[in-house]
């Protein structure tokens, strides 16, 4: 059976939700770190959360979906 990552790129939305339940708070603290700001940090977690789920087509590897949303995060 496929995990969320995988049924996420398949077009499924709520378990992209659930994706995002599960790294919000990183996601956040990332921005935070970076931005110093907690409600510009804000914006930027929900811009990375939208530019993964437009993305999420190239994603070649679903085992490394934390980490490449981190480095969305990031940039």
């Amino acid at each position: 059976m496929n995990g969320p990552v995988e049924r996420a790129i398949q077009g499924d939305g709520p378990s992209f939700s659930v994706l995002v339940q599960e790294h919000a708070d990183t996601v956040w603290w990332i921005a935070m770190a970076i931005l110093g700001d907690a409600a510009e940090a804000h914006d930027v977690a929900q811009d990375a959360f939208l530019r993964a789920w437009r993305r999420l087509g190239t994603l070649q590897r679903p085992e490394r979906f934390r980490s490449w949303l981190y480095e969305i995060a990031r940039n």
